[in-house]
């Protein structure tokens, strides 16, 4: 593994922390048990790590198979506004140059601290 492919999964892993410490474990939809991180829009390289572009799921409301019966129920929870949004940037693809995953990183450390606190 490259050091760009390991910031990636230590991006991904903190991320996945962070949203789901943000729901306390609770599915952003139904409210039960989550087990899941979900990115809302899509995950290209702008969307991936931007935590208003992530929920916590349980496994029956994380259904790609009806993704879009999930993506109405999700818009529904975060507002539609903001929904709309977050597909809007997620057309925009970036790739990261490695100064700009460890920042990345390092924000994303930032807020996990923050939220635990």
């Amino acid at each position: 593994m490259t050091n760009r492919q390991r910031l990636i999964s230590d991006c991904d892993k903190l991320w996945s922390r962070i949203i789901k410490l943000k729901y306390k474990g609770r599915c952003g939809i139904c409210g039960g048990v989550g087990k899941d991180p979900h990115h809302i829009a899509r995950k290209n390289g702008q969307m991936r790590w931007l935590i208003l572009n992530g929920i916590w799921l349980c496994r029956k409301c994380h259904d790609h198979d009806h993704e879009h019966q999930m993506n109405i129920k999700i818009s529904a929870k975060i507002g539609l506004d903001l929904f709309v949004h977050l597909y809007e940037l997620g057309q925009e693809v970036k790739g990261y140059k490695e100064w700009e995953l460890l920042m990345v990183k390092a924000g994303l450390q930032i807020e996990l601290k923050r939220i635990k606190t």
